[in-house]
C-alpha cells in the first residue's frame, strides 16, 4: 500500500497508476480530482464554491510555488543562507495550512518546527527541496488510478474535491471526512491519522 499527502500523494499517485502490480492499494489524504467537462449535469452550488476556492487559493496562496518552479535558485540562494528567510518560509505555511488557527506551535510545539526547519538547514537543502517544484512540474500528469483507493479528507485540507470527482479519478473504496486536522495531517493529528489507515486497510480485506 502506498500512502501520502502533497508531494507524497504525487509519488503514491505514480506508483499506484504506473506500478499496479506492485501496489495494490493507496491512501491519499491529497486527493487530486478536478471536473473534466463530461458531467451530464452542471456543477452543483457546493462544487462551484469548491472550484471557488479553489481559484482564490491559486490566485493568492501559491507563490511559493510560482517562483519554485520557475526560478527556484533565486528563493534557493535565500534559504540556504539564511535561517531567517528559510524559517519564514516553513513556518507561513504551518500556519497557512494546517488546522491550528493560525498558531502552529499550539499543535507542533516549537521544538518539533524548529527540529523541521533544522532538517533543511544544516544539511543545506532549501534550495533543491525548493528545485523540486522546477524539476517536476512539467512532467506531471494525470490518469485514472485502478487500484483500490482511500481516502480521508481532513477539514483543513487545501483542496476539498467532492466525492462524485474523487470516484471519477480512483477505484474509491473508502471515504472519509475527518473532524481535525490540515493539510499535515499525521503530524496535526497522529492517532487519528493511524485509525483512518486501518480503517482504510479494514475495507480491502
Amino acid at each position: 500500500m502506498a500512502q501520502g499527502a502533497d508531494w507524497g500523494a504525487v509519488v503514491s499517485n505514480i506508483l499506484a497508476r504506473d506500478f499496479a502490480s506492485a501496489c495494490t492499494s493507496l491512501h491519499l489524504t491529497m486527493a487530486m480530482a478536478f471536473p473534466d467537462g463530461s458531467d451530464s449535469r452542471a456543477l452543483s452550488m457546493d462544487e462551484q464554491n469548491v472550484l471557488a476556492r479553489y481559484t482564490q487559493h491559486r490566485l493568492m496562496g501559491t507563490g511559493y510555488a510560482s517562483i519554485q518552479s520557475t526560478r527556484p535558485q533565486t528563493i534557493g540562494y535565500g534559504l540556504v543562507d539564511s535561517p531567517t528567510a528559510l524559517a519564514a518560509w516553513i513556518f507561513e505555511k504551518l500556519a497557512a495550512w494546517s488546522d491550528c488557527g493560525d498558531d502552529p506551535e499550539s499543535i507542533f510545539g516549537r521544538d518539533a518546527i524548529l527540529d523541521l526547519t533544522s532538517l533543511y538547514w544544516f544539511t543545506g537543502t532549501g534550495a533543491s527541496a525548493a528545485r523540486l517544484y522546477w524539476e517536476s512540474y512539467a512532467s506531471l500528469k494525470s490518469a485514472r488510478v485502478s487500484v483500490s483507493t482511500g481516502i480521508s479528507l481532513f477539514p483543513y485540507e487545501l483542496y476539498q474535491p467532492p466525492q462524485r470527482w474523487v470516484e471519477r479519478c480512483y477505484n474509491l473504496v473508502y471515504w472519509s471526512r475527518p473532524q481535525q486536522g490540515g493539510h499535515f495531517a499525521a503530524w496535526e493529528q497522529p492517532e487519528q491519522f493511524v485509525k483512518e489507515l486501518w480503517r482504510f486497510r479494514s475495507c480491502l480485506a
